[in-house]
């Protein structure tokens, strides 16, 4: 072969070579959220970090329990003071996993923005004993915006009601990040993803990018952060992160570490450092209006200062979904160890450090491709356990409930589950009231009444779905009503809802029994009006009350 055929057949083999990867980088959905806008230009041989190699694995046996099911991407966790685990779903219900199971708790998300956000990081306040706040990371539909909202949780855990909006920023495309912690000294974090803008992660003026470090109780920027100069924002920690959906603090170090996202490579764990620049900068040639990502590091080495990852995947993208270091002796060898959630590679993985050196990775086989398919987020548990969400509910209002919560041990411990202090929700406790009831569209409104207050509002999903209730008090079944008020423009026509049963302790009471009274049931064509019409449905905006007797 002459010199100008081997020239055009080596021409034709990189093209070929370029539009494969082209091809094969714009199917890549690494966790199905990360779909590539328009517009998205190459860019090939960009410079890359090489992955860190890793030495011999250690086994590690595991044992896994499912502590909650029958959820739609459970998202952000995080645990009482009391033992209680809160924890949200992405498509807006707000929950407690407790001994007794999981018990809604009423809050209103009703201008929840979801595509790849929603309801998303949980964080608890250092004084929630006494201040009773939390924070959530959240999107919102109308206007577009991302914020960190401040919330009060009741002390019977079942309302929680907005405090405070303590940071709002516009959000027009994806990678939200959304992964907040509480650091020991209260201080409040959060990972911004880049918004699918090329010019965010590296413009210290714009929240997206970055990592934020703030006063939970104002929402200003921590005193020590870095003064990046006239055009910044107080509220920065460190920037050029692309889509950090993992946090922890080292348990020795205090150091802040996360996961991060990687375009079509290099997914990455990060240790942060205060003004420390990570390096995503996905401005091209075409300049900031092309989001350029395709090919190129998430560590721009051209970046004066700029650090680099202590863990890159490589050529190839995993999906790494939450982070959490594991602590105590029970897990031997691996105590220490930083468990990473995975996402699009379907499982858990442990990986050793010394210092900011990885020495191996460990992947259980327990949960490498297993029934429990795409792992989100993790959470060492105050008993010493790893909750693990799983995420495999469709995105956005999609509320397949196919998803749980695992808490995995070390094969052999002996770890008891956290308990709470105060006293236990048990079956036969007559503190204690759930409801089962449905809806005919998922947006009607059911409210829970005792002795004529409210204490507890929720929506009722299109099929039986049971809520819990915890009074402060013993309750009857007199004192008890409840009450749909969301008929809406036209009564009697537009929506309709079944109340099935309520149980009081051990007793349990039938809407249709005969000493059960309504208002707005359709029944013989007693439609809207009030009696004992022996009917579970109601109609029109109305009520049910039940009767001391019980109605068994």
């Amino acid at each position: 072969m002459d010199r100008r055929a081997y020239r055009r057949f080596f021409c034709a083999l990189l093209a070929i070579t370029m539009l494969t990867s082209v091809i094969a980088t714009s199917a890549v959905a690494q966790e199905g959220e990360n779909a590539l806008p328009p517009g998205t230009a190459a860019a090939i041989g960009a410079r890359r970090p090489a992955p860190i190699p890793t030495g011999p694995p250690t086994e590690l046996a595991l044992s896994i329990e499912v502590a909650a099911d029958g959820l739609t991407n459970p998202w952000g966790m995080a645990f009482l003071p009391t033992g209680e685990l809160l924890f949200g779903e992405r498509l807006g219900r707000l929950n407690i996993l407790s001994d007794a199971g999981v018990t809604r708790i009423s809050a209103d998300f009703s201008n929840l923005g979801f595509g790849t956000s929603g309801l998303l990081g949980i964080a608890i306040d250092q004084d929630f004993e006494t201040n009773r706040r939390f924070y959530t990371c959240q999107g919102q539909e109308s206007p577009a915006r991302q914020q960190v909202v401040a919330w009060r949780l009741s002390p019977g855990l079942t309302n929680a009601s907005r405090v405070d909006t303590l940071v709002d920023f516009e959000r027009t495309g994806g990678h939200s990040g959304c992964r907040l912690a509480v650091d020991d000294d209260g201080y409040l974090w959060a990972t911004i993803g880049d918004d699918f803008r090329a010019s965010t992660p590296q413009d210290t003026d714009s929240l997206h990018g970055k990592v934020l470090r703030i006063d939970p109780q104002t929402g200003e920027g921590h005193p020590d952060n870095l003064d990046f100069g006239v055009d910044r924002d107080p509220r920065i920690y460190s920037l050029g992160h692309r889509n950090p959906q993992g946090f922890d603090f080292h348990p020795t170090t205090g150091q802040a570490w996360i996961s991060d996202h990687g375009p079509d490579r290099d997914d990455e764990i990060n240790a942060l450092s205060l003004g420390g620049n990570f390096g995503w900068n996905p401005v091209g040639p075409a300049g900031p209006s092309v989001y350029d990502e395709l090919g190129r590091s998430p560590t721009d080495l051209s970046i004066p200062g700029v650090i680099g990852a202590v863990w890159s995947s490589g050529p190839s993208t995993i999906a790494p979904g939450g982070i959490a270091f594991l602590s105590g002796e029970q897990w031997g060898d691996f105590d220490g160890a930083l468990a990473m959630s995975v996402l699009k590679d379907q499982r858990l993985q442990f990986m050793r450090f010394d210092g900011g050196e990885l020495i191996d990775i460990t992947i259980p086989a327990e949960l490498e491709r297993s029934r429990f398919e795409r792992l989100r987020s993790s959470l060492l548990g105050p008993d010493g356990a790893l909750y693990v969400t799983t995420s495999n509910s469709g995105f956005g209002n999609d509320d397949r409930r196919v998803d749980s919560i695992l808490r995995i041990t070390p094969a052999g411990s002996d770890l008891a589950p956290p308990t709470a202090q105060r006293a236990p929700r048990q079956l036969g406790d007559p503190r204690v009231l759930t409801v089962a009831a449905r809806g005919t569209t998922g947006t009607e409104q059911l409210l829970l009444e005792i002795d004529g207050e409210e204490v507890f509002r929720w929506n009722p999903s299109e099929s039986n779905d049971t809520i819990s209730y915890t009074h402060e008090t013993a309750v009857t079944g007199s004192q008890v009503r409840v009450r749909y008020n969301n008929d809406g423009e036209h009564e009697g026509e537009d929506r309709n809802v079944w109340v099935d049963y309520i149980t009081i302790g051990d007793q349990r009471f039938e809407s249709e029994h005969p000493t059960v009274r309504s208002r707005g049931a359709s029944e013989n064509g007693a439609r809207c009006r009030e009696g004992t019409f022996n009917t579970e449905l109601l109609a029109c905006n109305g009520w049910f009350q039940y009767a001391e007797d019980g109605g068994n």
